[in-house]
């Protein structure tokens, strides 16, 4: 498994490679999350800068993930709707966020 850091003052991110139970032997796990891993493998860095992928593009790496997981990608579903514009909720409170999980 991986974990990759992002050091506050860095536009890079250190990868660690980990144990399956790395997040387990956290001695005060809500204070170390935030840390440089003090154990583990630090196998090199990389941008934080994620690709802005579009449309066809997005659609073939959806389906390459699905594939490195095991399932099976029928490379004719185009259920990514390449055209529709989800726009995301503005200035919603955590109340309003939390409610909404009941009227799906």
């Amino acid at each position: 498994m991986y974990f990759h850091y992002k050091a506050p003052d860095s536009n890079l991110l250190e990868v660690f490679e980990v144990p399956d139970n790395f997040f387990l032997t956290f001695k005060d796990f809500i204070a170390d999350m935030g840390k440089r891993p003090y154990w583990g493998k630090s196998i090199g860095f990389m941008s934080d800068k994620l690709p802005q992928l579009k449309g066809e593009e997005l659609l073939h790496k959806l389906h390459e993930m699905k594939t490195k997981a095991g399932f099976e990608v029928n490379e004719q579903d185009n259920s990514l709707h390449i055209d529709q514009q989800i726009e995301p909720k503005k200035n919603v409170n955590f109340l309003g966020r939390f409610f909404s999980m009941f009227n799906r």
